[in-house]
């Protein structure tokens, strides 16, 4: 059922970029839909403040740039880590570092049971062949980071994540985590592989 307040992660990101801007915020990226997303989305503003492995395709990559950045920036940039349901399974338990150290960084793991930009190759170019990119056994995101001592919540709605960014946000010696309860959808534009960049796929 369509749901007129349904969060999606490029509105997340939108507000995210409000928030922060001209704040001394650094953002750091998994590998997947949610790192185009946020590229599309996020406004970086100074140098190395967008940490992203691009087109290497390093899946668990975001979590650890994030406590590299935050390490070396201390207090006075604060790091936004954005990940994904895949990613987040393969480093994830360097939240306990994270935890450790108290590194107040604000990771937020869009859930969408499956490795989405896999899933959206296979759907576009392989005809809905799907292999080994649903993740629809089902983990509990938000009891796994408060299992380190770090306060977590899910969020499904635009309400309630405007909600939880504020508090995140206002929580600036701590880190949280917000885990983005997502349909799947698409990410646009898209090009294939070798194609030039202004060959977009037209989705049907």
């Amino acid at each position: 059922d369509y749901q007129v307040d349904r969060l999606t992660v490029p509105w997340a990101m939108n507000q995210i970029a409000k928030k922060t801007a001209g704040k001394n915020f650094a953002y750091a990226t998994d590998v997947g839909q949610h790192q185009m997303w946020a590229a599309l989305h996020l406004h970086v503003e100074e140098p190395r403040t967008w940490l992203t492995s691009g087109g290497l395709g390093t899946m668990g990559f975001g979590l650890p740039a994030a406590m590299g950045a935050q390490l070396a920036y201390g207090d006075k940039r604060r790091v936004i880590c954005v990940t994904g349901d895949g990613g987040i399974k393969m480093t994830g338990n360097e939240y306990y570092t994270i935890a450790r150290l108290k590194l107040p960084i604000i990771s937020l793991i869009v859930n969408n049971t499956s490795l989405g930009m896999i899933r959206q190759l296979q759907k576009v170019f392989y005809k809905e062949r799907y292999i080994a990119c649903e993740l629809d056994y089902p983990m509990d995101y938000v009891a796994y980071a408060q299992s380190f001592g770090i306060k977590a919540e899910a969020v499904s709605t635009q309400e309630e994540f405007a909600h939880a960014l504020v508090e995140a946000l206002e929580d600036k010696d701590n880190p949280r985590v917000i885990v983005l309860n997502v349909w799947r959808s698409f990410v646009e534009p898209m090009t294939k592989a070798g194609a030039n960049v202004n060959e977009f796929v037209e989705f049907k």
